[in-house]
């Protein structure tokens, strides 16, 4: 199994888009005059944001710590790797640098995008 480790370019954007994902609905839940029923609302969206975050920790690890990662592109002048994997109805979109040596694989980009019908 590979070691992950994430650049802190790629922390920040999942850090940024956890905390716009919590934002835009407790902006859309703010002082809606539902008085208790929009402190649970909120409360609500904390959780499933900190479980969003959860979450895509848990697929970046399941999707590249394994030995074979099938359906990759390579970028030989940049020795960058790219995947995709989905979590839920969003798609990820992964770069990252490999360590044969160490066995670990260094997640340098990473795009979290909705997926549409």
């Amino acid at each position: 199994m590979y070691k992950i480790q994430i650049s802190p370019i790629a922390q920040n954007h999942i850090e940024w888009f956890i905390l716009w994902y919590r934002s835009a609905f407790l902006n859309l839940y703010d002082d809606t005059g539902l008085w208790d029923a929009e402190i649970i609302i909120k409360d609500q969206y904390i959780k499933w944001a900190d479980l969003l975050r959860t979450s895509l920790y848990n697929t970046i690890k399941n999707s590249l710590s394994r030995e074979k990662i099938l359906g990759y592109s390579y970028n030989s002048t940049e020795n960058i790797y790219q995947v995709t994997t989905s979590l839920g109805s969003r798609r990820l979109f992964l770069s990252y640098k490999e360590i044969q040596e160490s066995k670990t694989r260094i997640i340098t980009h990473i795009e979290i995008l909705r997926r549409t019908k």
